[in-house]
Order: C-alpha cells, then sequence, then structure tokens
C-alpha cells in the first residue's frame, strides 16, 4: 500500500499503532502543518473549518474537569476530526492532520470509522502535498 493509499483508507476499526508518514526528529508541528493547510484551501475556495477538540484547558485539575464536561455537553465528539472543509457545491469533507510518524489516538481510531461510514470524504494527512491530492481525488479540484 503507498503513503496515499495509507491516508486515504480507514478501516472498519483502524489500528492506533498505524502511523502516518515518516516521522521527522524535530520536525513540525500539527499546527505548523494545519495552518498553511487551511490557508490554501481557503485561497482555492473551500470553508474550511478546525475542531478544536485538543484545545488547552485552563485552570487546576478541577477547573479543566468542569471545562472538558461543558464541550462534552455542548456538543464536542472526542476523535473529531481536525479540519472540516465545504467545497461549493456544499459538498463535505474531513481531515485529520497529523505529524508525520505519529498514530492515531483511541478516540480517532474509534470515530473516524464510524465518519467514513456516513461520508466518502475521511482522510488523514500529513501534509499540504497530502491535503491537496486527497481533494483532487476527491474530485473537488483538477490536477
Amino acid at each position: 500500500m503507498t503513503p496515499l493509499e495509507q491516508i486515504l483508507v480507514i478501516p472498519e476499526r483502524a489500528p492506533r499503532k498505524q502511523r502516518f508518514g515518516k516521522a521527522v526528529k524535530g520536525g513540525p508541528s500539527e499546527r505548523d502543518i494545519q495552518r498553511p493547510m487551511v490557508t490554501a484551501l481557503r485561497k482555492l475556495g473551500f470553508m474550511v473549518h478546525h475542531s478544536p477538540n485538543a484545545s488547552m484547558l485552563a485552570g487546576d485539575k478541577f477547573a479543566r474537569v468542569k471545562q472538558a464536561a461543558a464541550v462534552k455537553a455542548d456538543g464536542m465528539l472526542a476523535g473529531f476530526p481536525d479540519l472540516v472543509l465545504i467545497d461549493r457545491d456544499g459538498e463535505v469533507g474531513f481531515l485529520e492532520v497529523k505529524k508525520p510518524g505519529e498514530a492515531l489516538t483511541d478516540s480517532q481510531a474509534a470515530l473516524l470509522p464510524k465518519l467514513r461510514a456516513r461520508s466518502p470524504r475521511v482522510a488523514v494527512v500529513v501534509s499540504l502535498d497530502d491535503a491537496l491530492e486527497v481533494v483532487r481525488r476527491w474530485g473537488w479540484i483538477n490536477a
């Protein structure tokens, strides 16, 4: 299986230990990868929304537990992909952004296959090039 095929295929239950891309010591953070991706995709005309599931909660342990309960009650789904893309025709896609060599969390490994069962447009990407190739394969941009 090629690296891109690995990115596009999310099995029924994605193995947590499956690593995406080749690890780069001292490489970019997930944020360093995601921000240029958001900029480029928006320039191509996509509406892009970041789901801040991994946001840092503030305060002591009690305050963080309280905040975590509040965001879950507000509708947060653990493991939800980082980016929601909407093309000009209203079609929706989901991108989980990972650092090269990083694996899915348990919640991502559980949720992504369920999301894939509802939408064919779910992928894990480790670079802007991966994201662009994914939206090409979805038929949203020309080669």
